[in-house]
């Protein structure tokens, strides 16, 4: 996909159950290639003309073994590599954090009953969820080895996408999938995992925060991507 570089380190990344769905969406004029490369020219495309977005915060039902998470970090770097080109509208992050904070545990979006998500979000031609599924560190061995012997232990980072087209009168699914990345750690750093994020020394930020980095902007890319395929017209 064509765009610009973001500030990204990069890591060896594994993409586990890609289950990317796309139906027909909101369709305009030009081919996705066409338009990717006209948004790339910023201000090339009017604000009429822009698909406009509802960027929901990366969720997290569980607090996780470390006294920090890293759904912050994940959801700054998806909204910067939305932001780039000035392809998109955004519904401002307050109003999609007025909305989230009203749902009711029966509202998932990830589960199978998603007209809720048309009715609360009345404005937007799409919505974008992810969750962070697993956070944790574990010990080199089985599905996961081949890490090195200086390496005993990885960092598994587990996220879940799911982005709704909302031009129709149901809701409809135009991305779904899963990533994993999985970050070597040496068993100095598995000890001072618990710190803040501010306490970790500059080797720590190179692993350990730009594996966040860059799995925010490859989620933010991968978004990109079906959006802009969504409003493509269909072959």
């Amino acid at each position: 996909m064509k765009g610009r570089k973001g500030r990204v380190v990069v890591l060896w990344s594994t993409l586990l159950l890609p289950l990317m769905i796309l139906f027909s969406g909101c369709v305009r004029g030009g081919s996705s290639g066409d338009r990717e490369a006209v948004c790339e020219a910023a201000g090339v495309i009017s604000p009429a003309q822009r698909p406009v977005l509802a960027v929901v915060p990366v969720l997290k039902k569980e607090a996780g073994p470390f006294s920090w998470g890293g759904e912050e970090e994940l959801t700054h770097q998806m909204f910067s590599a939305l932001s780039r080109g000035s392809c998109f509208r955004f519904v401002p992050q307050r109003e999609v954090e007025e909305i989230v904070s009203t749902l009711t545990p029966e509202q998932d979006p990830f589960g199978l009953n998603c007209q809720w998500v048309k009715d609360k979000f009345p404005f937007c031609e799409f919505v974008i969820f992810a969750e962070l599924l697993d956070h944790a560190l574990y010990p080199k061995g089985g599905a996961e080895d081949g890490l090195g012997s200086c390496s005993p232990h990885h960092l598994s980072i587990v996220v879940r996408l799911r982005v709704f087209g909302l031009c129709f009168q149901q809701p409809e699914v135009i991305l779904q999938e899963v990533i994993h990345r999985s970050v070597p750690v040496s068993r100095y750093l598995a000890q001072k995992l618990n710190q803040a994020p501010e306490m970790w020394e500059p080797r720590m930020r190179f692993s350990i925060g730009s594996a966040y980095a860059q799995m925010g902007q490859q989620m933010g890319q991968h978004i990109r991507k079906y959006v802009l395929l969504s409003v493509s017209p269909q072959e």
